[in-house]
């Protein structure tokens, strides 16, 4: 009985951890990065100054936006043609459903 737990490779607790919160964080931030690339591009393209990613969870984009006027044309009347644009700058892995506006002053 002894002998067989020598005979056993133990892998250190650190090694274990190291290894999960490496795919952890290339599960999530590598997309909140993409997300992030792709709306700095439409940021540069459609003169959305004063706008930035907040966060990106479960296929929600958050957006936080600065100006009151701006952050009703986006959430109403710009959100779809928005959405199908920023869709199209990241990859496929990457699934976005929806685009959400805040107002928020950072």
């Amino acid at each position: 009985m002894e002998s067989e737990r020598r005979s056993r490779n133990a892998v250190p607790i650190g090694d274990i951890l190291d290894a999960y919160l490496a795919e952890t964080e290339r599960s999530s931030v590598k997309p909140l990065a993409q997300v992030r690339h792709g709306w700095e591009s439409l940021v540069q393209s459609k003169k959305l100054n004063g706008t930035r990613v907040a966060s990106f969870k479960e296929g929600k984009v958050t957006i936080e936006v600065k100006s009151p006027p701006l952050l009703a044309e986006l959430a109403q009347f710009r959100r779809k043609e928005l959405l199908l644009t920023l869709q199209s700058t990241v990859s496929p892995e990457v699934s976005i459903c929806d685009l959400r506006f805040r107002l928020s002053a950072w």
